[in-house]
């Protein structure tokens, strides 16, 4: 299966027991399906055209076919994938299977680990701030001004939340208990 080259590396490999095809980032339990995998596949075909379009394999590693096995070699292969699939199915028994985790071993992560996503009160420090630029008052949970939509930068001055928490509260309590007088006036 490794006649077909992507970045120096075998296009399909066996790993744990599972034919892989690297391209398309697939397992299949026997060689067979790999086989039909690689020969019929639309994804197989999309992705070895980007490939071929973006220089990681040549047009004529691309279109030499897989050499042959020996009929008895492959055998071998397909009954032992086939047994260690069994042995697995009998072993664990209603099991919860990780399929992601398994992939992710496979094939290696695609994603850097350690890059969450940071919300806005983490990257401001859950402090407001007064936007560089046009001195607007922005809180915490946005980054971008409400005035003149800028991202928060080096300009940014941010805020002591304390006493300014204290007086907006206060703020709010005596709208609020202006708002109470108004309705009791009403009644």
């Amino acid at each position: 299966m490794d006649a077909t080259h992507l970045d120096g590396a075998p296009l399909a490999v066996q790993r744990g027991g599972v034919w892989c095809c690297l391209l398309c980032k697939r397992q299949f339990a026997s060689s067979d399906k790999l086989d039909k995998h690689i020969a019929k596949s639309a994804l197989h075909a999309e992705n070895l055209a980007a490939a071929r379009k973006a220089g990681r394999l040549s047009d004529a590693a691309a279109r030499r076919p897989p050499p042959a096995a020996p009929a008895a070699k492959r055998a071998s292969l397909s009954s032992l994938a086939a047994a260690s699939a069994v042995e697995t199915a009998f072993s664990s028994k209603a099991q919860y299977r990780d399929r992601a985790e398994e992939r992710r071993k496979l094939f290696g992560s695609s994603v850097l680990e350690g890059s969450k996503p940071m919300s806005a009160r983490d990257i401001n420090g859950n402090l407001d701030w007064h936007c560089g630029h046009c001195k607007k008052l922005n809180f915490a949970r946005t980054i971008v001004c409400i005035s003149c939509c800028r991202e928060v930068d080096e300009k940014t001055e941010y805020i002591d939340c304390t006493d300014f928490q204290v007086r907006r509260h206060e703020g709010i309590m005596k709208l609020a208990s202006r708002m109470v007088e108004r309705e009791r006036q009403g009644e």
